[in-house]
C-alpha cells in the first residue's frame, strides 16, 4: 500500500486519472557473484560480476556526508602536480586513461537499492583530459591564474549518484612547464591515493611514450573487494569486540576544541582558509631526538604538543583529538587507488598535570592501541556508539591531526628522462572541522599546515595557535621533563611585556576623597536636592550640616582611629546623614539590612567589633550583645535624641583610612567583612564621574541592598557629583509596577540595577513614563522608559537580549563588573552594538590580568582568571588573615598586588575583556564541560521567555542531569516544553540541551536583588524522572511516523519528542528513514533538516507542510477502495507522459 500511496502523493489529480488507465511491463535486476581470495589468511571476499559491489564503511560515511552537506566540497581530494620538462600531452592522455583502467573505484558511483547504497562500476568510462594555456602575458600572471583555476575546479562538487568522482585538467604555463590537475572526491580517493596515482601513472606515462605495453604487476584486487571483505570481517562477535574496547577508551571523554571567535552556526560550514608554517631547524632536530630517546614517533611527539596546546585553551586537559591513519590494513591495498584512510579518535590524560615525558608515554600507547583497532572505521564507530548526530560540528571530536602519508613523498619525482613531477596540495577554500594540523617531514625539515573554519575563526586566532604551537615545541625540546602546564604558549619576553603592559593603567588613578568631592557640591549648590525618601528631602547644604551633628555626636562615643560604627537606621531620612556623619567624624560605616536574620546582624557587629550603633526611630530587632565578655561596650546612637553641636568635626581626611566595611557571602558559611579604604572609594567615584556616568541634576534611586556594595554608587556617586538621590524601599526594589511609579514619579534620569532588576523593570512595561519622551518623537516615545537616559547593569552577568531590549529603551546602556574586594566596579563598557556585552576595559587606576594557575599571562583568546590590581584593592578581610593571604596576592615577576577574582575571562586583541563565568559554574556532564550560561542563552532567545536558569541536579544515585527554569514574559503563558528543547537544539550540542525545562511564573531572589539559585535548586520536581516522559502520537502523520521509528529502531514505542539518535539511531539509518518517507508519501526531507529536529513530531511537521493529512487521508480512503487487480496495474505502470 505505502507504494502505492507514494505514487499518488506526489500527482495532481488528473495525474492520478492518467496514471491509471496506462500500465508498462516491470523489470527487475538481477546479479551474480563471485569469489576472490585476498590472501593466505584473510577470509575470501564476495563481489558481484555486475560491477556492483557493498560500500566500504568510508564510503558509507561519504554518501552520509554528502545527503547532510550536499552542497559541500569539504570531502575532495584536489592536487596540482607540477610537471617541468618535455612533455607529450597524447601520452600522458593515454597514461591517464590506463590509469583509471586499472583502478576500478575511480570508475564507481553509488546508488541506493532498498535503502542501501551500492558501488556500481563504470567498465568504459575514461577521463577526458582538457588541456588549456593559463592565461597571462607573464609567468607570475600565467601561475596566478593557474592557481585561481585549480580553486575553481577544486570548489566544484561532485555527484556522487551519477558520477564520474574524477576530474583532471591540464594547464601549460609554458612549452616545458605544466600543472595537471587532479581532483578526486573522497569517496574514492584519499592522501596515498596520490603516491599510487604518480607510481602508476608514471609507468603507463614511460610505456605509452615508447609505444610499449603497461608493465605492472596486476592489482591483487580492487576497492570494491576490500569494501565486501570489510563488511564480512567485521561482523558478529569481532565488531562487538572492537566496539567495547573504543568505548571504554572514550568513555565519558570531551571533545578538544579551541574557544571559538564567534558563535557556533547551528548548521557546520566549511568555509575555511589555510596557513603554512615551518619549524626552526634546531627544534626538527630536538624533536627528533626526542623521538629517538623516548622510541615513540615523531607522530605521537607532534600529537602530545598538540593535546597540550588545545587543553590550554580549552581548560580541558582529558579530551579525545582526531588522528588520520592510512587505514590500509591489509598489505595488498597497499598498491591500490581508493577511500582507505581512516581517522580515529584518540583520548589523552593530562588532568595529573604529567611532564611531558609521562605524557608522550601515555600517547605512544594510545596510538598503539588505536593502531591495533583501527580495523573499525570512524563512521562505524560513531554509529555503534549511538551518539546524537549534532549538525553544528563533527562528531567525537573537532580537531583533527595528521602526518603527511604520501608514500613518495613530497619532493620531486622521475616521470620520464628529462621530466620531473611534484605534488603540491591544492585547497579549495574548506575545513572540515574547526582545526585541522598537518605536519610533514621532508629530510630534516619539519612544515606545518594549519586549516581552519572561518566562520568559527579569525585569522589572527589561527595564527595565534600557529606560533604558540612553535613556542611550545622549541620549550618541550629544552627541557622534555617540565610538568605539561608550566610550558609557556608566549616566549619569555612576551609574557614580561604583557605583565608590565597591564601592570600600568590605562588612567592614572583618581585621589580627591568623598567628602571633599562632597564638600564641593555643598559649596555650589547648596540650596539644591541631595537626597529623598518617602515626603522628606534634604539639600546639600541641610545634608551637610546634619552630618555635622552626627560626627560630633560620633566622636564622643567612640575610640580609636577606626573605629567601626554599625548604621541600622534602615531606608529611612536618617540613612544618608548617619554614613556622612560617621565618614566625617574619622569612622568607618557598617550598613545593616534589617531585613536579614538577627544572628546574622549580631554576627556583623561581633566581628567587625563595631563601637557604636546608629538608630532612628524605628529600633532593630533584638541584638545579643559582644560574644566576647571583655570585649568593648556597644553604645546606642539614637538620632531622634541628637544632642545640638554646631561646626564641622576636626577630623583631617586620610585616604588611607578605612571607609565601610561590608559582609558578602563566605564559603565557610559565615559572612566575611571585606574592608575598603577611602582613596579606594576616591578613585571609583572619580572614574564614574569622569565616564559620565552621572552629572549634576541627574536624579537617580538607591534599591540596592545596604550591605551588597551596589549601593555604594548609587549613595555616593550623586552626592559626589551634585545630583539627587532618591532613597527606594526594598519593595520598590521587588516590585517593577512600584519601581516604574517611583522613576516616573521623580523623573529619574539614571538608574542602577542588577540585570534582575532590569528584568523586573521591563516585565512591568515600559513606555509612557513622562512628558518628555515627547521631545524625542513618536519612534523614540515607544517603549522608552520617560526621561531615563543611563541604565547601569551590574552585579552578575548581563545577557545579550536583555542588552539588546535595554538599548532600544535606553539611550545609553552600561554593563559594569567588579567584586566587592575591588570596591564595587574595576570594569565598564558602553554598549555599542546588539552582540554579546563586552565586560569592557578597566577603570582609572585600576589593571586587569587575565592568568594562568601559574600567574603567567595566557595569550588573548585563551581562558584564564581575572586577577585585578590598582586603586580599588580592598585592604583586607576583617579578622580573617589566612584568606585575605590567600586572596590577594604579590604577582612575583612584577610585584604588583592583585586580588584573585576566581572568574574565567578572556582578553582579546583590542583589549577588551569577556566574561565566561565563575568556576562553580562551570559543571561537567558525562565527560563535558559546560558553562550554564551558554545554555541559559540558548533557552532565552525564545520571543516568549524572559529569563532562564539552568543548573545541574542529580535525579538518582549517578545519574546527573541539566535543569532549566524558564520564565516567560508576563503577557504569554507557559511555553511548551518541547518547543524550549527544540530551539535549545538548534544551538547546543546534545549533551546541553537539558533534560527538563520547567516554567515558572517568577524566580526567587535574594537580598542583592540576584536569582536565588539555591532556593530554585530546593523546589520539588513533578514527574522528576524524564525518562517516563512519553507523548504519543496526536496525528496520522506522527502515527505512521511512530510505526516506522519502531520498526526501524526495533523499539516497542518510541514518543514524538524523543531524539532519533538517543533512541538508537545512527546516520545511515536516518538515510533509511528519509528513503522510506519519500518512497511512502512521495516527500523529499533534506537530511540536515531532519537532524535539526530529529524527532517524530519535527519530522511530521516537515511532512506536512508538503502534504497535509487531509490530503493523505483522501488517498488512502481512494486506495482502500481499489480491487488487488487495480493495485497491481497501478504498481506496473511506468512514467507520466507530459
Amino acid at each position: 500500500m505505502r507504494e502505492v500511496l507514494a505514487r499518488l502523493a506526489t500527482m495532481t489529480e488528473q495525474e492520478r486519472a492518467d496514471f491509471l488507465t496506462r500500465a508498462r511491463p516491470a523489470a527487475g535486476p538481477t546479479s551474480a557473484a563471485r569469489s576472490v581470495p585476498t590472501n593466505d589468511t584473510g577470509p575470501s571476499v564476495r563481489v558481484r560480476q555486475d560491477g556492483r559491489s557493498a560500500v566500504s564503511f568510508a564510503q558509507e560515511q561519504h554518501l552520509f556526508l554528502d545527503h547532510l552537506w550536499s552542497g559541500s566540497t569539504a570531502y575532495l581530494v584536489p592536487f596540482a602536480l607540477r610537471l617541468r620538462g618535455p612533455l607529450s600531452v597524447d601520452a600522458l592522455r593515454e597514461a591517464m586513461r590506463d590509469v583509471v583502467g586499472r583502478h576500478d573505484v575511480l570508475r564507481s558511483h553509488f546508488v541506493f537499492e532498498d535503502g542501501v547504497p551500492v558501488q556500481v562500476v563504470d567498465p568504459d568510462w575514461r577521463p577526458v583530459l582538457r588541456v588549456r594555456t593559463a592565461g597571462g602575458t607573464t609567468l607570475p600572471e600565467r601561475e596566478r591564474a593557474a592557481e585561481d583555476h585549480g580553486a575553481e575546479l577544486a570548489h566544484a562538487r561532485f555527484d556522487l549518484r551519477t558520477g564520474p568522482l574524477l576530474r583532471t585538467e591540464l594547464l601549460e604555463l609554458e612549452p616545458e612547464n605544466h600543472v595537471l590537475l587532479w581532483i578526486a572526491h573522497h569517496a574514492v580517493a584519499d592522501g596515498w591515493s596520490v603516491g599510487v596515482l604518480i607510481e602508476d601513472l608514471g609507468a603507463a606515462y614511460r610505456a605509452r611514450l615508447a609505444g610499449q605495453p603497461l608493465d605492472l604487476p596486476p592489482l591483487p584486487l580492487q576497492f570494491g573487494d576490500f569494501a565486501e571483505w570489510q563488511r564480512e570481517r567485521l561482523a558478529g562477535p569481532r565488531l562487538a569486540e572492537l566496539v567495547n574496547r573504543w568505548r571504554d577508551r572514550l568513555s565519558n571523554a570531551p571533545a578538544a576544541a579551541v574557544p571559538t571567535d564567534r558563535v557556533r552556526p547551528a548548521v557546520q560550514t566549511f568555509r575555511g582558509s589555510t596557513l603554512t608554517f615551518a619549524l626552526p631547524a634546531e627544534v626538527t632536530a630536538g624533536l627528533t631526538a626526542l623521538s629517538s630517546r623516548s622510541a615513540a614517533t615523531l607522530f605521537s611527539v607532534l600529537l602530545s604538543a598538540l593535546h597540550v596546546l588545545v587543553a590550554r585553551h580549552s581548560g580541558e586537559p582529558d579530551a579525545v583529538t582526531g588522528v588520520v591513519l592510512t587505514g590500509r590494513v591489509l598489505r595488498e591495498t597497499e598498491p591500490l587507488i581508493g577511500p582507505f584512510a581512516n581517522t580515529l579518535p584518540l583520548r589523552v590524560d593530562a588532568s595529573a598535570d604529567p611532564a611531558f615525558s609521562e605524557l608522550l608515554a601515555q600517547v605512544k600507547e594510545a596510538v598503539l592501541d588505536g593502531l591495533a583497532d583501527q580495523g573499525l572505521p570512524f563512521g562505524r564507530l560513531v554509529k555503534e556508539l549511538g551518539h546524537s548526530r549534532d549538525i553544528s560540528r563533527n562528531p567525537l571530536y573537532q580537531v583533527l591531526f595528521s602526518m603527511g602519508s604520501l608514500p613518495l613523498g613530497t619532493g620531486d619525482v622521475r616521470l620520464a628522462p628529462g621530466l620531473s613531477l611534484r605534488p603540491v596540495g591544492l585547497p579549495n577554500g574548506t575545513s572540515r572541522l574547526d582545526l585541522e594540523f598537518t605536519m610533514e617531514q621532508t629530510g630534516d625539515t619539519l612544515s606545518g599546515r594549519l586549516d581552519y573554519n572561518t566562520d568559527l575563526f579569525e585569522r589572527n586566532t589561527a595564527q595565534r595557535l600557529v606560533d604558540q604551537f612553535r613556542t611550545l615545541l622549541a620549550a618541550i625540546t629544552t627541557n622534555p621533563d617540565r610538568p605539561v602546564s608550566r610550558y609557556p604558549l608566549l616566549a619569555e619576553h612576551e609574557q614580561r611585556r604583557a605583565l608590565e603592559r597591564r601592570a600600568r593603567a590605562d588612567r592614572p588613578a583618581l585621589a580627591t576623597g568623598f567628602l571633599d568631592l562632597f564638600a564641593r557640591q555643598v559649596g555650589r549648590r547648596p540650596d539644591e536636592i541631595a537626597v529623598r525618601c518617602g515626603n522628606h528631602h534634604l539639600s546639600y547644604r541641610e545634608l551637610d550640616a546634619l552630618s555635622d551633628r552626627i560626627a560630633h555626636a560620633v566622636l564622643a562615643r567612640t575610640r580609636g582611629p577606626e573605629p567601626v560604627v554599625a548604621v541600622g537606621t534602615g531606608r529611612t531620612p536618617d540613612l544618608l546623614p548617619a554614613i556622612l556623619g560617621i565618614l566625617k567624624a574619622g569612622g568607618t560605616y557598617l550598613p545593616l539590612e534589617l531585613e536579614h536574620p538577627p544572628e546574622r546582624l549580631a554576627y556583623m557587629l561581633d566581628d567587625s567589633g563595631a563601637e557604636l550603633l546608629i538608630i532612628g526611630t524605628e529600633s532593630l530587632p533584638p541584638l545579643p550583645g559582644p560574644s566576647e565578655p571583655a570585649g568593648p561596650e556597644r553604645a546606642v546612637l539614637r538620632l531622634d535624641q541628637l544632642p545640638a553641636a554646631t561646626g564641622p568635626a576636626d577630623v583631617p581626611p586620610d585616604l588611607d583610612r578605612l571607609v565601610y566595611v561590608m559582609y558578602t557571602s563566605g564559603s565557610t558559611g559565615r559572612p566575611k567583612g571585606v574592608a575598603v579604604q577611602h582613596r579606594a572609594l576616591a578613585n571609583f567615584l572619580g572614574s564614574m564621574a569622569d565616564l559620565g556616568m552621572m552629572a549634576p541634576g541627574d536624579v537617580t534611586v538607591a534599591l540596592a541592598s545596604l550591605p551588597f556594595d551596589g549601593s555604594v554608587i548609587e549613595l555616593f556617586l550623586p552626592l559626589a557629583v551634585g545630583a539627587t538621590v532618591v532613597v527606594g524601599q526594598r519593595a520598590d526594589a521587588k516590585d517593577g509596577s512600584r519601581l516604574l511609579r517611583l522613576l516616573a514619579e521623580h523623573q529619574v534620569t539614571v538608574l542602577h540595577g542588577t540585570p534582575s532588576t532590569w528584568r523586573l523593570l521591563l516585565d512591568a512595561g515600559a513606555g509612557g513614563l513622562g512628558s518628555s519622551d515627547a521631545e524625542h518623537g513618536p519612534e523614540a516615545a515607544r517603549g522608552r522608559l520617560g526621561p531615563l537616559r543611563r541604565a547601569l547593569s551590574g552585579g552578575e552577568a548581563l545577557p545579550a537580549g536583555l542588552a539588546r531590549e535595554l538599548r532600544t529603551r535606553v539611550p545609553e546602556v552600561w554593563n559594569l563588573y567588579g567584586p566587592a574586594e575591588t570596591t564595587v566596579y574595576s570594569l565598564a563598557q558602553l554598549l555599542t552594538s546588539d552582540t554579546t556585552p563586552l565586560i569592557g576595559r578597566p577603570i582609572a587606576g585600576t589593571t586587569a590580568h587575565v592568568l594562568d594557575e601559574w600567574l603567567r599571562p595566557v595569550p588573548p583568546g585563551v581562558l584564564g582568571e581575572l586577577y585585578l590590581g590598582g586603586a580599588g584593592l580592598a585592604r583586607e578581610y576583617l579578622n580573617l588573615p589566612e584568606l585575605t593571604a590567600e586572596r590577594f596576592i604579590t604577582h612575583p615577576v612584577t610585584g604588583e598586588r592583585l586580588y584573585r577574582t576566581g572568574d574565567l575571562f578572556r582578553h582579546h586583541d583590542d583589549g577588551s575583556l569577556t566574561f565566561h563565568g565563575r568556576r562553580d559554574h562551570q559543571v561537567k556532564l558525562r565527560g563535558h564541560r559546560i558553562e550554564l550560561g551558554e545554555v541559559e542563552t540558548a533557552l532565552a532567545r525564545h520571543p516568549a521567555i524572559r529569563e532562564a536558569v539552568v543548573m545541574l541536579r542529580e535525579f538518582a544515585a549517578n545519574d546527573q542531569r541539566l535543569l532549566a527554569y524558564v520564565r516567560p514574559r508576563a503577557e504569554t503563558t507557559a511555553v511548551p516544553e518541547a518547543e524550549l528543547k527544540a530551539l535549545a537544539r538548534t544551538s547546543l550540542p546534545s549533551y546541553m540541551v537539558p533534560s527538563r525545562v520547567i516554567c515558572l511564573p517568577g524566580f526567587p531572589l535574594n537580598n542583592s536583588g540576584k536569582v536565588d539559585r539555591r532556593a530554585l535548586d530546593g523546589l520539588p520536581l513533578a514527574e522528576a524522572d524524564p525518562s517516563e516522559l512519553y507523548q504519543a502520537p496526536e496525528t496520522s502523520t506522527q502515527q505512521w511516523l511512530a510505526d516506522l521509528w519502531s520498526e526501524l529502531l526495533s523499539r516497542d514505542r518510541v514518543g514524538v519528542d524523543e531524539d532519533f539518535f538517543a533512541a538508537g539511531g545512527h546516520s545511515l539509518l536516518a538515510i533509511k528513514l528519509l528513503h522510506r518517507v519519500r518512497e511512502d508519501r512521495g516527500v523529499e526531507v533534506a537530511l540536515d533538516s531532519f537532524l535539526s529536529a530529529p524527532t517524530i513530531a519535527g519530522l511530521a511537521g516537515q511532512v506536512d507542510e508538503v502534504l497535509s493529512p487531509d490530503v493523505m487521508a483522501a488517498l488512502e480512503r481512494q486506495v482502500d477502495t481499489m480491487t488487488d487487480e487495480e493495485v497491481a496495474a497501478l504498481l506496473s505502470q511506468g512514467e507520466i507522459d507530459g
